[in-house]
């Protein structure tokens, strides 16, 4: 198939080539050698709609210790720069890990930091603890100053620069049933909530944030927020400790408590700003904004993280300070289901 594209774009027969990409997407494995075939093919004939194809399917690995066996350097760049990578930072970087040890095997004259010195510095290191990074980096049995030029630290990143380090591949960690349909795109296909982390991470005494996203396709009860490295992005984000979220009825909640009356009937006397039902538990939030139910709506959370507080603006209007005791570290976060669609637009630091 990828010989029969690279023929159609030779002798320039277009509708032959769009309907060879449209039979290859059926077709194209989610394995490494399959797709970094096809990244690589992509290169060669100046085909973006190949990479974009190859880099959907990145997205949907499951990333495991040995996920990118297969990728050649350029392909495994590409996905690393252009992927939404559905796994921790420590997942990926113990997959490029291994990745750069089967490379060792397969050219003995090569050194560890030669292996991924083009790699390293696409691995994004900073939610993982100091501690488990550490036991990583030495598995490679690198030098000090080996480790020092393949970018294997921690860096502190400037306020502004927060937008631009992910501007290629801002969502992070993602519920199972979530999908990435663009670069800054994520469609949720679940039945039940789930939730989308940003790789935004912003933590304490260091300023100021903005972040603004689109909803492009709403879903019932969306709920915007923020949340810390424990949230479990399978379940609903508002009634987890740590996490907290203004919901498109209006209301806020964080670690929302159970409510006592009976579910199924939904009879307790609370106004729909005052409680949630998940399946067959209702839960009690907290009136304070607007509702927003409109495909289109822009949100923006204000995150001043030197004083440990957020709030939330609608379509423009800000219903000031909604959360006053947020964790030393926070990131971006949504939660929704089946249907929904959100863009992320920017995350950045202001003065």
């Amino acid at each position: 198939m990828m010989d029969a594209c690279e023929l159609a774009r030779q002798y320039s027969i277009p509708d032959c080539e769009s309907c060879l990409l449209r039979q290859l997407k059926d077709q194209i494995l989610l394995n490494g050698t399959a797709i970094s075939t096809v990244l690589d093919k992509a290169a060669a004939l100046a085909m973006p709609q190949l990479e974009l194809l190859a880099l959907e399917r990145c997205s949907s690995m499951v990333i495991t210790p040995v996920a990118f066996q297969g990728f050649s350097p350029h392909a495994l760049l590409l996905c690393l720069s252009a992927a939404h990578l559905r796994a921790s930072e420590a997942s990926i970087l113990e997959a490029v890990i291994n990745w750069g040890k089967q490379r060792l095997r397969n050219n003995p004259g090569l050194s560890m930091s030669d292996a991924l010195a083009d790699i390293m510095p696409k691995v994004q290191l900073d939610s993982i603890p100091a501690d488990v990074l550490l036991g990583m980096i030495a598995s490679l049995e690198l030098t000090s100053s080996e480790a020092t030029s393949l970018q294997v630290t921690q860096q502190p990143q400037a306020l502004p620069s927060l937008s631009k380090q992910y501007a290629r591949r801002p969502w992070g960690e993602l519920g199972q049933d979530i999908a990435c349909t663009d670069i800054d795109t994520i469609q949720f296909v679940c039945q039940q909530h789930q939730g989308a982390r940003s790789r935004h991470c912003l933590k304490a005494d260091t300023g100021r944030y903005v972040w603004h996203l689109c909803i492009e396709r709403y879903s019932s009860c969306t709920w915007i927020g923020l949340v810390d490295d424990t949230a479990d992005m399978t379940r609903w984000l508002g009634c987890q400790t740590n996490c907290y979220m203004m919901g498109s009825n209006g209301s806020i909640a964080a670690a929302a408590t159970k409510c006592n009356c009976n579910a199924a009937r939904f009879g307790c006397s609370l106004s729909p700003t005052e409680k949630v039902l998940y399946g067959d538990q209702s839960y009690h939030v907290t009136p304070y904004g607007t509702k927003f139910d409109k495909d289109g709506t822009r949100v923006t959370v204000h995150i001043d993280m030197d004083a440990r507080q957020c709030s939330f603006e609608v379509d423009g209007i800000n219903f000031g300070v909604a959360f006053w005791t947020l964790p030393a570290q926070v990131y971006p976060a949504v939660s929704m289901r089946y249907g929904g669609k959100v863009k992320f637009i920017t995350c950045m630091g202001v003065d």
